[in-house]
């Protein structure tokens, strides 16, 4: 009588075929949770920052600094500050708080998070009303933060990162969501 010793070689590769078929079938379902647990991620950043906003805002000087601004005849202002992910301080823009006190208590309130999500963002197609809250209709890789008021409201952006003072980033709204592609 034989004893057996082991597994047959057919059996291994059966076994590691299974295998391989399940990885295949649950790694894209998987790579799909993750990306909407970082788009989560982002949107509640955004959330953070307008709420900070909001407290920046409720000091008078920082008010009075940021309400000299110009905006536009639709209620629609230009950027009032950018980040890069993994800036620790935020980019004022040209010409918004020349005493610095907003910039300064956003600073200390809420440091620029690190941007989550990092899929290609194409304005043109992320839904209704979007391009009115993106300074471009060109795709981009999220990759920074830029903030806005509307109407007096924060508007937060997902933007590409740039922080050049005198230029407007590739951004689009977070907060209010206006952006499908986080929806």
């Amino acid at each position: 009588m034989k004893k057996n010793h082991g597994f047959t070689l057919v059996e291994l590769v059966v076994v590691i075929a299974v295998i391989a078929i399940l990885a295949a079938v649950i790694a894209p379902v998987l790579y799909r949770y993750i990306d909407k647990s970082r788009k989560a991620d982002d949107v509640e950043s955004a959330g953070v920052i307008a709420s900070a906003v909001n407290v920046a805002l409720s000091d008078e000087d920082a008010y009075d600094a940021v309400m000299e601004v110009q905006h536009t005849a639709n209620g629609k202002w230009g950027v009032l500050l950018m980040a890069k992910s993994g800036d620790t301080e935020w980019t004022l823009s040209d010409g918004v708080d020349p005493n610095g006190c907003f910039k300064k208590i956003m600073d200390q309130t809420c440091p620029p998070p690190e941007v989550r999500y990092h899929g290609e963002i194409d304005p043109a197609v992320a839904g209704a009303g979007t391009t009115d809250y993106a300074s471009t209709a060109d795709k981009f890789t999220p990759n920074g933060w830029a903030v806005c008021l509307v109407d007096n409201k924060p508007c937060v952006l997902i933007s590409d990162g740039s922080t050049d003072p005198g230029a407007a980033p590739k951004a689009v709204a977070l907060n209010p969501i206006m952006c499908s592609d986080y929806r």
